[in-house]
């Protein structure tokens, strides 16, 4: 107000003589308020704190950016892509081969191995019903364990032994020494034939 007061003078003024007094004031600027020429200071402070965030993230995007230089990012993409349809299709192929052990042990196997190698085509398109169980292979199982050939690779009906089981040898036996053939019962060596049919003995 101590401005003003030295434009009046303590008289009173017509408003030519305010403008003129206003023009021989240096210390004094007249602004248009209708045209933005005043910015509150509370403005001032909010726009000046948006335009430091706005940095910022330019600044955190610019250095994101500069971390993929020279990356081929369809590359990545499709790596990805690789690695999850192997991991699934690992995952499937271990639920498969779960099922299939669980299957043949259940039906008396006396050696997994050498049953799967009979099985072994219908096993390359074999598939896990909506159940977990492998579609068709009971059917294959029964042809075995009733082959005339075939049958002797299993135990009978209530005669299976669970106890001391290994992977591949469901028996309850444990398996005869590699190559070993005069450790083996009859069936075993038959089963052992089968699955080195290049062995001498």
């Amino acid at each position: 107000m101590k401005i003003l007061e030295k434009l009046w003078g303590g008289q009173t003024l017509t408003f030519e003589q305010f403008i003129k007094a206003l023009g021989a004031a240096s210390d004094i600027k007249l602004v248009n308020l209708a045209d933005g020429g005043y910015v509150s200071k509370d403005k001032f402070d909010a726009k000046e704190t948006e335009l430091s965030t706005a940095n910022t993230t330019i600044k955190t995007l610019q250095d994101t950016v500069r971390k993929f230089d020279g990356v081929d990012v369809e590359k990545l993409k499709n790596d990805a892509k690789n690695w999850e349809t192997k991991y699934n299709d690992d995952i499937a192929k271990l639920r498969l081969d779960f099922a299939v052990e669980t299957a043949l042990t259940a039906a008396g196997s006396k050696n997994n191995v050498a049953v799967k190698a009979l099985l072994g085509e219908f096993l390359k398109e074999a598939k896990l019903d909506d159940k977990g169980a492998v579609a068709g292979l009971s059917d294959e199982i029964k042809k075995l364990t009733e082959g005339e050939s075939t049958s002797f690779m299993f135990n009978a009906p209530g005669s299976q032994q669970f106890s001391g089981m290994v992977p591949g040898n469901s028996g309850g036996n444990p398996p005869p020494t590699e190559g070993d053939t005069s450790k083996m019962s009859y069936s075993e060596f038959v089963a052992y034939q089968q699955t080195h049919p290049d062995a001498t003995y």
